[in-house]
Formats: C-alpha cells, sequence, structure tokens
C-alpha cells in the first residue's frame, strides 16, 4: 500500500499530465505534454532524440494503459499503477529509463548538468509557477554546486518514484507537494 506521501506526489505528476484538467489522462494529454517538451528543446520527428524519446514515451503509456486496463486513466488508476511501479523493481525498470532520457531534454544546451535557468524554462512545460523554480532548484541540486548532473536526475527520480521519505529532495521533482 503506498504511503499518504507517495500518493501526494503521485497525484502532483498525474495533475502535471492531465493536460485539459478534466480529472483523467488520455493519449491526447500525453502528446500535449510530450509536444510541449520537444518544443522547449526544439526537436520533432526525424530528430534521433525525438524518435527516441517517443518511443521510450509510447512504452510508458502502454504500460500505464495495460496495467489499468483502461485508455482514460483516472487517479485512482494512477495511483494503483504508481504503487506496483514502487512495489515492484521489474515494474520501475520501465519507468526509469525515461527519467534517464529526460535529462538530455532539460540539458538545453548540452554540456552534461542543467542549470537554474534550463530547470526554470522546464517549470513552464510542467505548468508550475516559476516562483517555485529557484526554491526547488536547490533542493534537487543535491550537492549545491549550481547544477544538476544526470547522476543526481536517477537518484531524485529514485526518491520520487520508490521513495517513502519525506524529507527527500527527490519529492520535489513535480513540483511542490500541496
Amino acid at each position: 500500500m503506498a504511503s499518504e506521501l507517495q500518493q501526494k506526489k503521485w497525484a502532483n505528476m498525474f495533475n502535471m499530465f492531465d493536460v485539459n484538467g478534466d480529472g483523467k489522462i488520455e493519449q491526447t494529454d500525453f502528446d500535449q505534454f510530450h509536444s510541449r517538451l520537444y518544443e522547449m528543446r526544439g526537436i520533432g520527428p526525424g530528430d534521433a532524440q525525438f524518435d527516441e524519446l517517443n518511443g521510450r514515451f509510447a512504452g510508458f503509456s502502454q504500460a500505464l494503459q495495460q496495467a489499468t486496463n483502461s485508455k482514460s486513466i483516472t487517479i485512482a488508476d494512477w495511483l494503483a499503477f504508481f504503487t506496483h511501479v514502487a512495489a515492484s523493481p521489474e515494474i520501475y525498470e520501465r519507468v526509469r529509463p525515461i527519467s534517464e532520457a529526460i535529462f538530455s531534454l532539460w540539458d538545453l544546451n548540452g554540456d552534461g548538468h542543467v542549470s537554474l535557468q534550463e530547470y526554470r524554462k522546464l517549470c513552464t512545460v510542467m505548468r508550475l509557477d516559476e516562483k517555485y523554480a529557484d526554491q526547488i532548484f536547490a533542493k534537487l541540486d543535491l550537492n549545491q554546486d549550481k547544477r544538476i548532473t544526470v547522476d543526481e536526475l536517477i537518484t531524485l527520480s529514485d526518491e520520487f518514484f520508490v521513495g517513502d521519505d519525506p524529507d527527500a529532495p527527490g519529492n520535489l521533482f513535480f513540483g511542490p507537494l500541496n
């Protein structure tokens, strides 16, 4: 059973993907969210990075739809799916590659790390108020060197998806918890 903390952070992620705010996530929501990510990065069909990410996102969407047996994912479906993800290393292995691939989207200039300016742009894609960017970035920057590396991102992702420590910075992966 997922803890209250886990349910809050996964609900936060659900709200980010529920682009039209109708209380369910359908393929059009995923497509709209991913389009904003691709636009931020300046990639499109035919670009190797676009094709790789699109494939990973499609795999995640298909796994979610298969697990829930629905093309219209409710918050209850979402929470049940991520409860299974947190409890099963095999299922989590389907989610983790997306986190790894997303790093290259965040790293807009390709210098191997994500700066505060790059993170601010990501906040707009995630529909987060930019006022949160600075304070969240400071917590996500685990070694306080003013940048987030891929190793830090993977640690944060692990904390978000499978962790239950209320003080873990990864809880903020998709914005402040309400």
